[in-house]
């Protein structure tokens, strides 16, 4: 097992790992996608897709319906694969590739992609320029071959078949999929404890994402692009004090972060008007470049890490195709923490006080193999790659601090 997290503006290019993982694929590639467009980004990973198709890997591809558009900025490359004999299933009926008909017409929203059925990449990108260069994205890359299995069955759900080529009759899309009922996975070690994997509109995501917020016990960190979810909002009211939320300029004045922030708006039927006095701990983001901040992560008591493609927002949990994974790590948290107090610092607050951590119970080596020490502190690392074995050597996560 091993785990690797990446950030936009890390030492190491989110773009650079997920290319690196299609040329280094030797059997299958199986993705779900957005947005694909952005030159020299998406013109780099369509020729890394062709290629690897021309040395025999089998590569499905399920795409957002609206990347079908000729209209769309992702159109030529999708366009692109499809003319290089790479299937591409559309989660609607489509004039190119293949569209499933049995959809509520609402978005596949997920981002994944599964290499050799063995490792996973999922986070908050899209296959953009912009995503993997400028905003605000995270990459999570597992190596492990059980979890890509679950996601592997999640995608033939959607595909209709386990062949190379879509079954329209049997392919199922938002509320015509069902609950694959296998979410949890245990490593039960010193670095992992557990995770757990959840798809919405089936697999419960909303009770999923309120009771990690019910349950916590001393601290909360939101990094959001969307806030629209009221319930989200009342369920962390009561855990006010240790919450600290960062959301996009574009969600700053809807209607819960306003309500956060302290301010009356008027009431509706769907959220009413229930403004935080005093208001909450929230900031608006301000990264470099215009930039967005585009993470869907939480931290959950400096332990559990929630990430992935769903925003807090109603269609997120109920309508769109989404992907949520839950990783149990205290490392894989802390790593979280530094990115997300790097952007609240970024954004005019001040540094929150979790940088003291210590790994005390594994070896930390640094990118080039250099074991550095089993009890080092996180302010002794200088920004790079840091890889944590646990004892047994079985298990480790490659951190990529920002």
């Amino acid at each position: 097992m091993i785990i690797e997290v990446y950030f936009s503006g890390g030492f190491i290019p989110p773009e650079s790992v997920i290319i690196n993982a299609i040329n280094n694929a030797q059997k299958t590639i199986d993705m779900s996608i957005y947005s694909f467009w952005g030159s020299p980004t998406a013109d780099n990973i369509k020729n890394a897709l062709i290629n690897a198709k021309n040395r025999n890997v089998r590569i499905r591809v399920i795409a957002e319906n609206r990347t079908s558009n000729p209209n769309s900025q992702s159109y030529p490359y999708i366009l692109s694969l499809i003319n290089n004999n790479i299937p591409v299933l559309f989660d609607s009926l489509s004039s190119i590739g293949y569209g499933c008909p049995n959809n509520n017409g609402y978005l596949n929203h997920q981002k994944f992609i599964i290499v050799d059925s063995q490792i996973v990449l999922v986070g908050s990108f899209n296959l953009t320029y912009n995503a993997l260069n400028i905003d605000a994205n995270d990459l999570l890359k597992i190596n492990d071959r059980n979890l890509a299995i679950r996601f592997i069955k999640q995608f033939e759900m959607m595909w209709g078949s386990n062949g190379n080529i879509p079954n329209l009759s049997n392919c199922k899309f938002q509320n015509y999929k069902y609950d694959l009922m296998e979410h949890t996975f245990y490593y039960n070690n010193q670095i992992l404890d557990s995770i757990k994997v959840f798809f919405s509109p089936k697999d419960g995501t909303y009770d999923v994402i309120s009771n990690l917020i019910h349950n916590s016990q001393n601290s909360i960190y939101l990094a959001m692009n969307k806030f629209t979810l009221c319930d989200y909002r009342d369920s962390l009211f009561p855990k006010k004090n240790y919450t600290f939320i960062l959301v996009d300029n574009g969600t700053w004045n809807d209607k819960p972060v306003l309500n956060i922030r302290g301010q009356n708006i008027t009431p509706d039927a769907y959220c009413q008007n229930k403004p935080w006095n005093p208001p909450g701990n929230i900031l608006k983001d301000n990264i470099p470049n215009n930039g967005i901040l585009h993470y869907k992560f939480a931290i959950f008591d400096k332990y559990i890490v929630l990430t992935g493609s769903m925003n807090w927002t109603y269609r997120g949990a109920n309508n769109n195709d989404e992907v949520i994974v839950t990783i149990y790590s205290k490392f894989l948290a802390n790593a979280y923490f530094q990115e997300f107090n790097k952007r609240w610092i970024q954004a005019g607050g001040s540094s929150n006080k979790n940088e003291n951590i210590a790994f005390q119970e594994v070896e930390v080596f640094n990118v080039d193999g250099r074991l550095i020490g089993k009890n080092i502190s996180i302010k002794k690392l200088r920004k790079g790659v840091y890889v944590l074995k646990s004892k047994n050597g079985n298990y480790k996560i490659i951190i990529n601090y920002p």
